[in-house]
């Protein structure tokens, strides 16, 4: 009976060692779990705060080559937000010439934001949204130096998108292709229908003076 009494004491304790080892794994698994839900909690914040709370569309990057190194054009929207680009670049302000896409880009890199219109081409049609783009532009230049890297220009094509950011905006190639003011920065871009002032600053404030490379080109 002392025997069998010893092989009951061994068999209990192999059997509470076993259950331990189980409770740990439990445990281990436990933890692995919390911390994949955290890992992934913190992805869809991130990603919130990339694509849900900034004004705009995150545009893929398509690099920051320079010519003669890289070849220009195969944007993935128009205007560019990245990509082969000029190393001259536009000076900052009004224009009312098109800036051509490889300086312009190469302003985007500095951390310029670009706005862009187009114009219906009647008339004096036009005067009432060139007034109001060119009274804002000159009023934030004027408020703060932050806003140096501002510029203004009339832009000579429809605008375009990529599919997959036309699907984030949740618009057609007509529609992308009807809007009549775009705003760019660096990897980044809006388009309106019309004049709105706190659409556009929020665009402004937002991605100013944030592109890849700092550059002392601002007086």
């Amino acid at each position: 009976m002392a025997k069998t009494g010893k092989n009951r004491s061994k068999t209990s304790r192999a059997s509470s060692k076993s259950k331990a080892r189980q409770g740990k794994r439990w445990i281990r698994r436990l933890l692995w779990g919390v911390g994949v839900l955290a890992v992934g909690y913190g992805a869809v914040q991130l990603l919130g705060m990339l694509y849900g709370d900034a004004p705009g569309y995150a545009v893929p990057i398509q690099g920051r080559g320079h010519t003669p190194e890289c070849t220009i054009g195969g944007y993935n929207s128009r205007p560019p937000t990245s990509g082969c680009h000029s190393p001259g670049q536009a000076a900052y302000g009004i224009h009312e010439e098109p800036v051509p896409h490889e300086l312009q880009l190469h302003n985007l890199e500095h951390g310029a934001v670009v706005v862009q219109y187009r114009t219906s081409g009647a008339l004096g049609a036009d005067e009432g949204l060139i007034f109001d783009l060119t009274d804002l532009v000159e009023r934030l230049r004027k408020e703060d130096v932050k806003y140096c890297r501002l510029i203004l220009a009339p832009y000579p094509y429809s605008f375009l998108l990529s599919e997959g950011v036309r699907e984030r905006a949740g618009l057609s190639a007509d529609e992308v292709a009807e809007k009549r003011i775009a705003l760019t920065a660096w990897g980044w871009i809006e388009l309106l229908d019309e004049f709105d002032e706190g659409r556009i600053r929020a665009f402004i404030d937002a991605h100013i003076n944030r592109g890849p490379e700092r550059a002392n080109d601002c007086p």
